[in-house]
């Protein structure tokens, strides 16, 4: 993907100024976070936290405290916990005191991945603790999955600041744990970091984007039904017979699969990759579809057009599931890493990131990718692109996101 990073530089120079007036804000962000994320927590929730707070209420914040003994909660209650900002600055160490003393993983877009408590203590109580300012409020009600050994919350997440009195998004993100015995012993937020590093040009700089090891999940996927090849197949016949953008392409009927139908059929290694298809199962008006790059879409008209406008020069690329999808009834969750296919079959990785998938009477209504884009910067990776035939452009992305052009008599920034 070629030219993409300044696509970015206006919204980097827009959080500049974000962070130059957030030191005012805090007692706003207070009442913010009090009305929008407390949650109501169980007796043995409550238990834990009244124990805590009878231990450190006076306490500095240590970051080399270490907890051997498990919380005692399921993962419901540990849930309620981390997500309660109403905890202030104490909120980090108890996410710290969480996770599994040796098992435990932490991946960062910005900051990379950190192994055990110790480590992720060591970043997450002194670093994070001193973000100011901002409030992480839900854009939607938590998800919760059987993933077969424990369980598996997924969070999704929009950044507010407060500017001239009023509340303005930023980054968008959505974070993952698994909890396993009374611990958290996988984390992960998902989001692009490119705002905030272009944002840092004025101050202390970040860090590179971090190269984080990943492997492949190689488990079976979900198998799909036989009414969801049917399906498949009748939909193969009609898509020489009409224009991408007429109004006869436009798929009015729902599919009649079952959501565990539709899950099926989008993690079906074939299937799930053919974008006509994807767009034919979108809700004809009540689909909404949200990229990092391309914001986002609404109504299966739109979202097929940006799919076979855009996903046909993305050159051959292929997404690898980094863990198993995940399905409650509704709703389908999985983390992937998207890879560069070169000439000689040689896969590159380009980016990881996750994705949530919604039902609905037949339809996918939200699809919703996260992954950061600031590895798509580095020359490397902008090599892999162009080998593996990636034809993509600034101009590509401005046609859907008209708002980050600069203005006439501004060059745009490189």
């Amino acid at each position: 993907m070629r030219n993409l990073r300044a696509t970015y530089s206006l919204t980097g120079l827009w959080l500049i100024t974000v962070c130059a007036v957030l030191a005012g804000a805090d007692s706003a962000v207070t009442q913010r976070l009090a009305a929008g994320w407390k949650p109501t927590h169980s007796a043995a929730a409550q238990a834990y936290l009244d124990a805590y707070y009878r231990d450190r209420a006076d306490a500095p914040l240590d970051p080399a405290r270490v907890v051997t003994q498990p919380s005692g909660l399921g993962h419901r209650d540990i849930h309620t916990i981390i997500n309660d900002r109403t905890l202030g600055e104490r909120f980090f160490e108890i996410h710290a005191d969480l996770m599994h003393p040796t098992r435990s993983v932490y991946i960062d877009p910005i900051f990379g991945a950190f192994t055990g408590q110790s480590a992720i203590r060591a970043w997450l109580v002194p670093t994070m603790s001193q973000i100011k300012g901002v409030a992480f409020d839900a854009v939607r009600p938590a998800e919760f999955f059987d993933d077969g050994e424990g369980g598996t919350s997924v969070d999704e997440w929009q950044v507010h600041s407060l500017i001239d009195g009023e509340w303005v998004p930023s980054i968008r993100g959505v974070s993952v744990r698994r909890y396993r015995d009374g611990w958290i012993e996988y984390a992960a937020d998902h989001f692009d970091s490119t705002p905030a590093r272009m944002a840092s040009t004025g101050g202390t700089p970040l860090p590179p984007w971090p190269r984080v090891a990943t492997q492949p999940w190689t488990g079976e996927p979900p198998r799909m039904s036989a009414a969801a090849r049917a399906y498949v197949e009748s939909r193969r016949k009609t898509w020489d017979r009409f224009e991408v953008g007429s109004p006869e392409r436009d798929v009015m009927q729902p599919s009649g699969l079952s959501n565990a139908e539709l899950h099926g059929l989008l993690f079906d290694p074939e299937s799930g990759s053919d974008v006509r298809l994807i767009a034919d199962l979108m809700h004809p008006t009540e689909s909404e579809y949200h990229d990092p790059i391309f914001a986002s879409l609404k109504g299966q008209r739109a979202i097929r057009a940006w799919y076979i406008d855009i996903m046909t020069k993305t050159g051959n690329i292929v997404f690898e599931s980094l863990s198993p999808p995940l399905f409650n009834g509704a709703t389908s969750f999985q983390e992937f890493r998207q890879m560069a296919v070169l000439p000689d079959g040689e896969r590159l990785f380009m980016v990881r990131g996750a994705s949530v998938r919604r039902y609905a009477d037949g339809f996918i209504v939200y699809a919703q990718d996260y992954f950061d884009t600031a590895p798509l910067s580095d020359p490397g990776i902008q090599a892999a692109s162009a080998a593996a035939g990636s034809t993509l452009t600034l101009q590509d992305v401005l046609r859907y996101r008209p708002e980050l052009a600069a203005p006439a008599d501004q060059p745009t920034p490189r």
